[in-house]
């Protein structure tokens, strides 16, 4: 057997498995604004991510087709199956999904899980997190809609946040006690 092409295959397939990483958690491009469509602002994740996506989904389904055609005669073929299924499954349920901001509250929307939706009076908390470039919004059911770095527009995603519900934002509590009181 001729390992050579056999390690430069896999050396392939990681490469490409890296770069399509690299797509799918890349920064939200500089400039990119969020979409009015059908009355509502979506804030989603750059296209170009969405390929690095599929790409990482189709090197997973291989091994589960090539099971799948030539059968399982041990235990041991099952385990990378068992893998890669899950990692398919984590990556459409964890990938940052659109945000959609409407005038009844927020909806975030990911590939294979349920939409996770709070009404503007259900917002308990709002989580700014600056150094992980992460705004997390809390409703009072528990749902949680976290706007990440993937995602555009996130001074615009601030403002409406303010403007819907500015009491719940960050330090509105300390504006409130600095705003000077008159007798």
């Amino acid at each position: 057997m001729n390992l050579l092409p056999f390690l430069f295959g896999y050396l392939a397939v990681v490469v490409v498995f890296w770069i399509a990483s690299r797509l799918v958690i890349s920064s939200a491009d500089e400039g990119r604004t969020a979409q009015v469509v059908a009355g509502t602002l979506e804030f989603y994740p750059n296209r170009r991510a969405y390929w690095g996506v599929y790409i990482m989904v189709a090197i997973m389904i291989y091994p589960i087709a090539m099971v799948a055609i030539k059968g399982i005669h041990s235990s041991s073929e099952v385990l990378p199956v068992l893998f890669c299924v899950g990692f398919i499954t984590f990556l459409l349920t964890a990938y940052p999904g659109t945000i959609d901001l409407s005038p009844e509250g927020l909806k975030q929307t990911y590939w294979a899980s349920p939409k996770m939706v709070i009404l503007w009076k259900e917002v308990k908390e709002i989580r700014v997190e600056e150094k992980k470039q992460r705004v997390t919004i809390v409703g009072s059911n528990g749902k949680k809609i976290v706007h990440t770095r993937q995602l555009p527009d996130r001074a615009r995603y601030l403002a409406e946040l303010e403007s819907h519900c500015p009491a719940k934002m960050p330090g509105a509590a300390a504006k409130r006690v600095e705003a000077p009181v008159s007798v």
